[in-house]
């Protein structure tokens, strides 16, 4: 047996199996321990101004079973027919990257409107949008002007959403809970151009109160790097966790 040359085969495979994963680094995180802080960064998040006054933001105990990090959530559109929520002001996401949060609606249905989590795009059915579908009971993923449902939500449940995207090879990943919901990729890279990120509504003006997400938000992470399958399972299995390495 040649043992120099089978430690080179081994180690080849070691280093390929190694490098087809590189680890996600944690590069934002919103707590809502009482503000809009980014606890790993510096990309503070704005409260949305509605005729030049901030809107009405309550942080909130609750926190999805089990939650072992952060102590709190925020609570949004819980003033009737006004909008509120905030803006992620991370223009230069990663090329590839993660996004990750828990989300609980206080309505199920969104009606006539879709109810919009988070809207991280400046057209019109391109970049990325996460909403309760309008009339439906179903969170709804717009990845580069395709639109996925994805499983069914009822009232006062949370419930997980990760997405992860590479721009270069124009591919993305949508997960609800802890499973893989669908494989998004798309032939044209104008359509996916990730501006900062809106959350809580499409926009944040009294003509949207239609489009006004009512409920709680915990623990939005962005990352550098994509999560993988098990990784979403981490996070899903422990929310308020982290993956990998903290930038």
């Amino acid at each position: 047996m040649n043992i120099p040359r089978l430690a080179a085969i081994l180690t080849g495979i070691l280093c390929a199996s190694t490098s087809a994963h590189a680890t996600a680094t944690l590069t934002h995180r919103y707590e809502f321990n009482g503000n809009l802080n980014d606890s790993i960064g510096t990309a503070n998040a704005i409260a949305a101004t509605i005729d030049g006054l901030p809107a009405a933001l309550a942080y909130d105990a609750a926190r999805p079973p089990e939650a072992s990090g952060p102590v709190a959530s925020i609570q949004i559109g819980q003033a009737a027919d006004s909008v509120s929520g905030f803006t992620i002001p991370v223009v230069a996401l990663s090329d590839v990257g993660s996004l990750s949060f828990w989300f609980k609606a206080d309505r199920s249905n969104a009606g006539e409107g879709a109810d919009y989590l988070l809207n991280m795009g400046g057209t019109y059915n391109k970049d990325l949008r996460i909403s309760i579908a309008a009339g439906k009971d179903r969170v709804e993923i717009n990845v580069a002007n395709t639109n996925t449902q994805l499983g069914k939500i009822t009232e006062d449940a949370w419930y997980h959403v990760v997405v992860t995207w590479d721009k270069t090879a124009q591919t993305a990943n949508l997960y609800f809970n802890d499973a893989l919901a669908k494989n998004r990729t798309w032939d044209d890279p104008a359509r996916f151009s990730l501006a900062p990120g809106r959350v809580g509504n499409w926009a944040f003006s009294p003509k949207y109160t239609n489009n006004q997400f009512k409920g709680s938000i915990y623990d939005l992470q962005v990352y550098s790097g994509q999560l993988d399958a098990s990784e979403v399972k981490q996070l899903y299995a422990a929310p308020g966790s982290v993956i990998g390495s903290v930038d």
